[in-house]
């Protein structure tokens, strides 16, 4: 192996290392290069290369690169205890090509990391470690998608062991098993998830406590002057409870289910989803309306619960994923009233009554409506006034001669004429400021 200028060669036997010595050598000659006998070590069972000691067990630090932490002042207690363990490194083991590979990945507000290890009997012997700090707008990323970066940037990492062969991933964030098999990804996740197709792995949960590896290497220490640390440590911790309601009560399951089987654009979808019919084809969908159309394109994410058709939602701002009731049209303006006119609605604005909507229902144009509603609200109007549009500044326009250029404006309607005039269309020319009126009937 070769680093710069610095050359470590391996042999299993002394006769193998040997013959890879004397080719190593030739090439040398024949490149007319020369060595430094002090800085060669031939024949070694162990030998220091790269700030790390390479032997028949593993590899390990360098003791000369500890030194400084032997060398403390005033040990005490827990602060000699975490020496010797700061002292006791690690072995690095050997990959082997016939083991599977396992690799641990996890993420913190601050940080990734990940870990390569192999089975030997029933040890785990670490391989590699990776870590990476988070860009600004990598630490405003949900917790869900900061831990699939973190898998993306550890196979990554990892490409020279893992491409080619089936490994083991584990995870502390069950998401990620139902994000990585999600239908219809979109924009950056779709992209991440488009590079992990490239591995063959199977991806296993595991608690966060028994997650312990790859949680360290994500958590670097900050430095004393951090902002973030400095930020946090002047914040005052309000406990706040919030009530919510998971379930529905019989009489509002009872008016939901009776509304969505009257719903012409839900009642097919419904009808197939109590028969356990498989995703129709589109020549079956083809005809029907295009609100029907839209529920069948996200067939994968509506399901029944106890009788009313819902849909998977994952809640990026939470790092949740819950199920929404999809709304009948005939009970639209129903939750609109109650999520925005009144007392538990607040007349909040468009984004922040759509959040609290999408907490629990779903429906097509949701967005659309949200915003024809609150825009139509009279006491949001009335409270908010008329809102001033600023004027476009005058232009002067050049013009050399009369009827080089004209403009047209229509006025009207006025009561209808004898001949079914009601507008009038007045032509004035820019270089006379000569007007001419016109009676017409229509606008077109």
């Amino acid at each position: 192996m070769v680093y710069l200028d610095d050359i470590i060669i391996v042999g299993r036997t002394f006769e193998d290392h040997l013959q890879i010595l004397e080719r190593v050598l030739m090439k040398f000659q024949s490149a007319n290069i020369n060595l430094s006998p002090k800085k060669c070590s031939l024949f070694k069972r162990q030998v220091n290369f790269l700030g790390y000691v390479v032997s028949v067990e593993g590899i390990r630090t360098d003791p000369e690169k500890i030194a400084t932490v032997k060398d403390w002042p005033v040990p005490k207690d827990k602060t000699q205890d975490l020496k010797n363990r700061l002292c006791k490194t690690s072995i690095l083991g050997y990959p082997e090509a016939s083991k599977e590979f396992i690799v641990d990945t996890d993420a913190s507000d601050i940080g990734l990391g990940g870990v390569l290890s192999q089975l030997n009997g029933d040890q785990e012997v670490v391989i590699a470690y990776f870590s990476k700090s988070l860009s600004k707008p990598e630490r405003n990323y949900c917790v869900t998608r900061r831990e699939l970066l973190a898998m993306v940037k550890s196979l990554q990492h990892f490409s020279k062991y893992l491409l080619g062969r089936k490994f083991h991933l584990r995870t502390d964030r069950a998401a990620l098993k139902w994000l990585l098999q999600f239908k219809n990804p979109e924009g950056q996740v779709a992209r991440w998830i488009e590079l992990l197709q490239q591995y063959d792995f199977e991806i296993e949960h595991r608690s966060g406590r028994s997650h312990g590896n790859a949680d360290a290497m994500s958590r670097r220490p900050c430095p004393e002057d951090c902002k973030h640390c400095t930020r946090q440590e002047s914040k005052e911790v309000v406990s706040v409870r919030m009530l919510r309601t998971d379930h529905l009560s019989n009489k509002l399951k009872a008016s939901l289910q009776h509304a969505q089987q009257e719903d012409p654009d839900i009642k097919p979808i419904l009808k197939w989803m109590k028969a356990s019919a498989p995703k129709l084809k589109w020549s079956d969908v083809s005809a029907m309306s295009s609100t029907t159309k839209s529920y069948w394109a996200q067939w994968d994410s509506l399901l029944l619960q106890d009788g009313v058709l819902c849909r998977k939602w994952e809640n990026v701002r939470e790092d949740s994923c819950h199920l929404q009731i999809v709304v009948p049209k005939a009970r639209v303006p129903d939750v609109l009233q109650l999520y925005h006119n009144d007392c538990s609605g607040g007349h909040l604005g468009v984004k922040r009554t759509l959040l609290k909507i999408r907490e629990r229902f779903y429906w097509v144009h949701c967005r659309n409506d949200v915003e024809d509603w609150c825009r139509k609200c009279t006491s949001c109007a009335a409270i908010k006034g008329p809102q001033t549009r600023s004027r476009g500044a005058l232009k002067l326009y050049n013009v050399g001669a009369p009827w080089e250029r004209i403009a047209i404006d229509v006025a009207g309607p006025f009561p209808e004429s004898e001949s079914g005039n009601k507008y009038f269309m007045v032509v004035m020319d820019y270089f006379t400021k000569w007007p001419e009126v016109f009676a017409i009937q229509k606008l077109q």
